[in-house]
Parts: C-alpha cells; sequence; structure tokens
C-alpha cells in the first residue's frame, strides 16, 4: 500500500496513531511535519531515508528516546563513521531535534 493511502485507509482514522516513520525517498536530513487524524490526534510524521549517502548509507540510522515526560529526543548516528549527523538543509530540517508532544511541536534541543 502507498504511503498516502496508507494515510486515508489506516492512519488518519485510529486515534491511536500518533507517529509514522516512512522513506524510499533519499533525503540527508529528516523531513518532518504533524498531521491530525480525525480524531484530532496528532501524528508525527517523518521520513528517514539515508540510502543516497556514501557506502549505501554509511549506516546512519536514528535513535528515539522516549521520555516519561512526554518527549522524544530524536538523533541520527553511524556506527561505520562513528559520528552523529549535523546535516540542515535550506528548509532548517536536520537530524537532531525534540519532539514535544505536551506542545505538539518540534523543536531543536
Amino acid at each position: 500500500m502507498e504511503g498516502i493511502n496508507m494515510w486515508w485507509k489506516l492512519v488518519k482514522n485510529h486515534s491511536n496513531f500518533f507517529m509514522v516513520l516512512s522513506g524510499h525517498r533519499y533525503s540527508p536530513v529528516i523531513p518532518r511535519r504533524i498531521g491530525h487524524g480525525d480524531a484530532g490526534n496528532k501524528v508525527y510524521e517523518l521520513l528517514v531515508d539515508f540510502q543516497g549517502e556514501p557506502n549505501g548509507g554509511d549506516g546512519w540510522f536514528v535513535l528515539m528516546e522516549f521520555r516519561p515526560d512526554g518527549n522524544i529526543y530524536v538523533d541520527t548516528y553511524s556506527p561505520y563513521l562513528d559520528e552523529y549527523k549535523n546535516a540542515v538543509d535550506k528548509y532548517g530540517y536536520n537530524c537532531r531535534f525534540l519532539i514535544d508532544t505536551k506542545r505538539g511541536a518540534f523543536l531543536i534541543p
């Protein structure tokens, strides 16, 4: 099922969805947005796809730390390069941010 069909037929119809991770469209950063389900629930949408990086993606993966206060810390790390990704694109998207679920916002920590 294509992503747009997943949204219209599944995600937006159920109030228990709060996050969607997708890929298969290369980006050196993590584009993101906040959608809203039919029940008014916020759905944090993140695009993660580093396959266009050198060496088939340089081993980049996303770490998410879910904290008891509702915050979700997002970071991107490559064990191959032994470094955290600090890329920023022309729209201000990056690879290290905080999802503040109480305020319904993406923040730079």
